[in-house]
């Protein structure tokens, strides 16, 4: 630890090293054989004779310990060949080289022959009295695409026989991280591996494991001073820093020149710009004008269109008129010529009977085109009476009439169109306030089941938590059920220490017991669908708050809270803001704040007036409960109040309809002859 003053057990030391099948350390017969050396935290003398293994020992240890790209095996037995000894001569156990009478190159002799089959482990314990146990796992074996290896990290002791059940498919890593869960970590790569074990041994750099490998296999000294300084001292580069810093230094002064040229042209171009940017304006006005012009020729011309189909309009009624008055003309001329005829016969003949007869005919055809007519103007008249129109017409009375009727028509047009934007505005309007009343009506049950002014997702996820983990809404509380602006302080400061405590105020306080099972049921969501932050309450340490204008002593802290000792510490700490009412003590102070809102910190300026921030800090929302039912019950009653009118639009859109209906069939009537029958 910091304050260790023996030096025989400090940091972590070697307690055991187990070896299956690397080298001449074989499985055995029974493939079951693990070779074991134990230290237990002591500084060993690791003796034997020749070929008796010390060598492959030492080399087990830098496999574990040191890169493979800056270690080589056999060291210490003076071999000149770095190549002599591999991972993989290792893995198959090389122990010689034989030679028959008959063959001319050496064959050599492997304890483990079958790839397919064989299997290495490195097992390595160490042991720090103040801290956790750290085991460093190395496993090898073979496949089509040659050696591969598995590095693994545990938190805990582990060995060979007891936890590795190894398989190639590797069930045997996926059930110990199982039965393990967060205190194992794997790694393909070495670089990954001694990263993740060097954080964990204390180690800032990886001189020492690079000091070993030099050392464990060292025949000769040689330069002592040149030793130290290669192997044991970190590299200095005060040389090349300072060299760095002059080229740093020179590029910020060309730089400050630049700008300071820049600035001296910019006062130049000043003027330039804002006559630049007045021209821009006019030229923008100029373009619009033109634009404008352009679209007063079509707009005549629309206008042109309206009053042409208008004129067309009455000239076809005329010319219906006109040709219904020829037809009839002509019906007329043809039954005179019809009868002059007859009656120049009947004068040659002299037949009075004829006559008679012929008389009696046309009074029946002349009573039944005069029941027609009388059928076709009662007809006129029922559509007439509907739109308050003038019944038994005369022939200009008729023409009157259809261009009354035809006016009528255009005015309920406009009317039904008016009628049915008026109608999707105000169905808009009806949902968006149900949609409120609906958010409020969920705002309203969630405060009624606690006693926080916080509502919404962020509430659905607090309380889920709470279920999960099987704690009380005391035990993991939002900070802002915590804090409240004292009240003599609420009339200036309120608003402004709500906006800046607003997204601290939505943070979870989750003491120590409860962190795994929290961030485990975090972890475990797919979509939260929200937003939650939360922090975690440790020892309080001691404030001092010196000046009663700081933040801090704006608030109240709620006394039957275990965590309101804690978190006045934590906002001392992180919003240490002195509350200030004149400009210009806030432009003075370093971290600062005004009524308005307004913060500072140092040179950082901020202010949050977003719809989002409602008041959430205090204990009690009883009042806040009572405010939302008075505005969900206004809402309420502005829903019945649109719905009335919706309905009455409704009702008139569907009266006009009817009309045009009615119209349409009115002027269809056409010809007045149809109903003339007097």
């Amino acid at each position: 630890s910091l304050f260790e003053t023996s030096s025989a057990n400090a940091g972590y030391r070697l307690k055991t090293v187990e070896i299956y099948n690397w080298g001449t350390f074989h499985e055995g017969e029974r493939k079951a054989d693990i070779w074991k050396i134990s230290p237990n935290e002591q500084n060993s003398l690791l003796t034997g004779a020749n070929g008796s293994g010390k060598t492959t020992l030492v080399d087990a240890m830098l496999a574990l310990l040191v890169n493979p790209q800056k270690r080589y095996f056999n060291q210490s037995s003076g071999a000149l060949n770095k190549k002599d000894r591999s991972e993989e001569t290792y893995v198959e156990g090389h122990y010689g080289r034989t030679q028959g009478e008959e063959q001319q190159n050496s064959k050599i002799e492997k304890l483990r022959p079958n790839r397919a089959d064989v299997y290495s482990i490195i097992l390595g314990v160490f042991i720090n009295q103040s801290s956790v146990p750290i085991t460093l796992i190395q496993v090898r074996w073979f496949n089509n695409s040659g050696l591969q290896r598995k590095y693994i990290v545990a938190k805990m002791e582990l060995g060979i026989a007891e936890h590795i059940q190894f398989s190639s498919d590797g069930t045997w890593l996926r059930k110990l991280k199982k039965q393990y869960n967060d205190r194992i970590e794997d790694f393909d790569s070495f670089p990954k591996y001694a990263g993740h074990f060097q954080r964990l041994f204390g180690m800032k750099s990886d001189k020492a494991l690079t000091l070993f490998n030099q050392t464990v296999g060292m025949k000769v000294m040689g330069d002592l001073d040149d030793f130290i300084r290669l192997n044991m001292l970190e590299e200095s580069t005060a040389e090349a820093d300072f060299a760095k810093l002059m080229e740093q230094y020179q590029t910020l002064l060309v730089s400050f020149q630049a700008l300071e040229k820049a600035r001296e042209q910019l006062g130049l171009l000043e003027p330039i710009h804002l006559l630049d940017a007045k021209y821009d304006d006019l030229k923008t006005q100029i373009k619009q004008k033109n634009s404008q012009k352009e679209h007063l020729e079509p707009w005549f011309a629309q206008k042109q269109i309206i009053l042409w189909q208008n004129e067309v309009k009455i000239q076809d009624q005329n010319l219906d008129r006109l040709s219904d008055k020829l037809g009839r003309h002509e019906a007329e001329l043809d039954s005179l010529r019809i009868q002059q005829t007859e009656l120049e016969i009947a004068k040659s003949q002299n037949s009075e009977d004829i006559k008679i007869k012929d008389l009696q005919r046309n009074i029946l055809a002349l009573e039944k085109t005069k029941k027609e007519k009388e059928t076709e103007l009662n007809k006129y008249n029922q559509l007439a009476r509907k739109l308050d129109f003038i019944e038994n017409p005369d022939e200009s009375v008729f023409s009157e009439n259809l261009n009354a009727a035809s006016t009528l028509q255009n005015q309920l047009y406009e009317e039904k169109g008016n009628l049915r934007k008026q109608l999707n505005e105000d169905s808009f309007n009806e949902k968006t306030l149900k949609n409120s009343f609906r958010e409020l009506q969920s705002d309203i049950i969630q405060l009624e089941n606690s006693t926080n002014k916080i509502t919404g997702r962020v509430a659905e996820i607090h309380q889920a938590i709470l279920d999960e983990v099987g704690a009380s809404r005391n035990e993991i509380p939002f900070v802002a059920e915590l804090i409240q602006v004292k009240t003599e302080e609420k009339s200036i400061w309120n608003n402004a220490i709500e906006k800046l405590l607003h997204g601290f105020g939505l943070c979870l306080l989750v003491p120590e017991q409860y962190k795994s099972a929290v961030n485990q049921y975090i972890h475990s969501q797919r979509d939260l669908r929200g937003k939650i932050k939360y922090e975690l309450v440790g020892k309080a340490a001691p404030s001092i708050f010196q000046d009663e204008r700081m933040l801090v002593n704006k608030l109240d802290f709620n006394a039957k809270s275990l965590y309101s000792t804690w978190l006045e510490s934590r906002i001392n700490a992180r919003f240490n803001y002195i509350c200030v009412e004149e400009q210009t003590a806030f432009e003075r102070i370093e971290k600062a704040i005004l009524p308005s809102g307004l913060s500072k910190n140092k040179g950082s300026h901020e202010r949050d007036d977003s719809q989002q921030h409602r008041q959430i800090l205090g204990w009690d929302n009883k009042e806040l409960l009572r405010d939302l039912k008075q505005k969900a019950f206004k809402i309420s009653e502005d829903i019945t109040k649109i719905e009335k009118v919706l309905s009455k639009k409704e009702n008139t859109i569907k009266e006009i309809e009817d009309k045009l209906i009615v119209l349409n069939t009115f002027q269809n009537l056409k010809q007045f002859s149809k109903l003339d029958w007097q």
